[in-house]
């Protein structure tokens, strides 16, 4: 340009050069949306109903919004429960864009999942301890790894009738809306005692008919037999006289001369069964040691507690002999025992095989094929859960199955009570415990996380040993004969 430009040429009228061209900024016009509630699902993510709309976009650019990655701040029910996201640009021109904010804002609730619990109908005997109160899920369902706490209950009462199965403390956490359907416990009045014998009880007691003078009073200790064998009848007289007694069951008649009574010991109660002659003691309990403490194996001691509640019930004393006297080399052993009661007690597979057990010499339980509820009718069963590392093997004394079918009922030598452990008759297969039974109120309490009060303030239970119980399973066993 310029006056003279018309006197000269270029000689070169090209120009190369370098710059840049930024993405042009844009807004969002209008927010995304998201879904105005879930039902909790355990989950944190939110529901996106809409994208939102941009503003700022040149002429025909293809350019959309997308917004994504929906949260709650958390998972559990809630009002107003902020959420965020993140916006994203998406179409075939949104590499020329950028958002001034990826940011998305918002609220909504999460809440309450509905379900159903619906009791079990059971019932028992009079005079037994109350079964384990179980119920079903039968409508929704829990989260994860969401679970009930508590324990259903029942209106209190021990007549014939029918009673309300009541919710108790079962519970579900706020997440849940949780509605239960009752059932009920059906309680029958006992059997009236017979005339003779009965091979109801694995201990009653008999009253002979008088002959003028007054009627003998026996204590009966029954076991039967077995693939139709003589049953086992231990006598022993109540009364200071000594004479004999003849007892017959099912056609067959065992005669065995009564022991003049040594002392109140021998005096089982009535119709007591298996649950009063085989009495539960604690390893930790200082008493049951000769010298009145506890010595430094006693967490070892499970199974020699197990062989001191057998040795009482077959001596029909339950205070001797103590646990130290099932103790040798640093493990439990029956044959520190003698004497005609130890010598009664046999410990075998069921099938004839007899060992006595000394520290982890148990039978193989194969659980869901060794038949614990057949075994039971013969007599106790002394289960021993899986040996852990570090530590020495439990035991539970099995004594029947409870009245509804479902459970185990045994003797704990870790707490010195009796608990419940799951079972499945058709399966043949024993679950872990369940619950611990309350001496005072015979009601199951659900087996919890921490160590419960046991009514004595000098037995401690270590929390290794509480753990142990609650996740005992079966690994070996002794089918005992008395």
């Amino acid at each position: 340009g310029g006056a003279s430009a018309g006197n000269y040429v270029l000689a070169s009228t090209a120009f190369t050069g370098a710059a840049d061209i930024t993405p042009a900024m844009l807004t969002v016009a209008s927010n995304g949306t998201i879904a105005a509630t879930k039902v909790y699902d355990g989950t944190t993510s939110a529901a996106v109903t809409g994208n939102g709309t941009l503003g700022g976009v040149i002429g025909s650019d293809v350019v959309n919004l997308t917004l994504g990655s929906a949260t709650y701040a958390d998972a559990n029910v809630g009002t107003g429960k902020a959420v965020s996201g993140i916006y994203s640009l998406g179409g075939s021109s949104a590499g020329n864009y950028q958002l001034a904010s990826t940011a998305f804002t918002g609220s909504a609730d999460i809440t309450a999942r509905s379900i159903t619990v619906t009791a079990d109908a059971q019932s028992k005997v009079a005079g037994t301890a109350d079964p384990l109160f179980t119920y079903q899920m039968t409508s929704g369902s829990l989260v994860g790894s969401d679970t009930l706490t508590g324990a259903l209950t029942r209106v209190l009462g021990e007549g014939a009738g029918v009673y309300d199965i009541l919710q108790g403390t079962l519970a579900a956490s706020t997440n849940y809306s949780l509605t239960y359907i009752g059932a009920n416990l059906s309680i029958t009045a006992a059997p009236v005692a017979a005339s003779g014998p009965t091979s109801d009880y694995f201990t009653s007691r008999y009253t002979g008919p008088s002959g003028g003078s007054t009627p003998p009073v026996v204590n009966i200790s029954y076991q039967p037999g077995g693939a139709g064998g003589m049953p086992v009848i231990g006598v022993r007289n109540v009364t200071t006289a000594s004479n004999s007694n003849n007892n017959t069951n099912n056609n067959n008649t065992t005669t065995v001369a009564a022991q003049t009574r040594q002392d109140a010991s021998q005096n089982i109660e009535p119709s007591s069964g298996p649950t009063a002659l085989f009495w539960p003691i604690s390893q930790f309990d200082n008493v049951q040691y000769s010298k009145d403490e506890l010595p430094g194996y006693a967490p070892q001691a499970s199974q020699a507690t197990v062989l001191a509640m057998i040795a009482r019930a077959e001596a029909n004393n339950r205070q001797a002999p103590k646990i130290d006297q099932l103790w040798r080399d640093d493990a439990s052993n029956w044959g520190n025992l003698d004497g005609a009661s130890a010598k009664s007690v046999k410990f075998t597979d069921g099938n004839g095989t007899a060992r006595a057990p000394a520290g982890d010499n148990g039978f193989a339980f194969v659980n869901g094929t060794t038949d614990i509820a057949t075994l039971l009718k013969r007599g106790p069963v002394m289960l021993g859960g899986a040996k852990p590392t570090d530590g020495a093997t439990p035991w539970l004394l099995a004594l029947q199955v409870t009245a509804d079918g479902k459970g185990i009922l045994a003797n704990d030598p870790t707490t010195g009570r009796q608990v419940i452990l799951a079972f499945d008759a058709a399966t043949k297969k024993i679950g872990g415990v369940t619950g611990v039974i309350d001496p005072k109120t015979k009601n199951v309490v659900t087996i919890g996380d921490t160590v419960p009060e046991l009514g004595d303030a000098k037995i401690k239970i270590p929390p290794a040993a509480w753990n142990q119980l609650k996740a005992f399973q079966p690994a070996t066993y002794f089918a005992v004969s008395m």
